[in-house]
């Protein structure tokens, strides 16, 4: 199931799941007029709050590395510590790619499904 907003030649749609994912694709497009009909072009992106706070994360977690590297040049502080944010940093790109790219798919596959047309990559 999908939810939508549609204006004149426009629309925003978003799957309805139960629970939640930050990383749920935004599909946002155009209604265009076709030789053979109507065709839609649409983009999946990811929310513009989710991609702020990541940024903000990923800054504050590179910032974080940043400063440990300098504390192991200059005071000797011990290399480990710098596992910490690197873990923070991979993890935090993996769950946007996890979570965006599965629902990805899924959004993409029901569409197919409802409109029974097809997709240009």
């Amino acid at each position: 199931m999908f939810e939508a907003d549609f204006e004149q030649d426009s629309f925003k749609i978003q799957r309805i799941i139960t629970g939640r994912n930050s990383f749920l694709p935004q599909i946002k497009g155009q209604i265009l007029p076709s030789i053979n009909g109507t065709r839609l072009v649409a983009d999946l992106k990811i929310h513009s709050s989710v991609i702020v706070f990541m940024l903000f994360w990923l800054t504050f977690v590179g910032f974080a590395f940043i400063t440990g590297i300098i504390g192991v040049i200059n005071q000797g502080i011990n290399p480990l510590f710098l596992i910490v944010p690197l873990i923070m940093i991979g993890f935090g790109i993996g769950l946007i790619n996890y979570g965006f790219n599965s629902q990805k798919e899924k959004s993409i596959n029901d569409l197919k499904k409802i409109l029974n047309g097809h997709t240009k990559a």
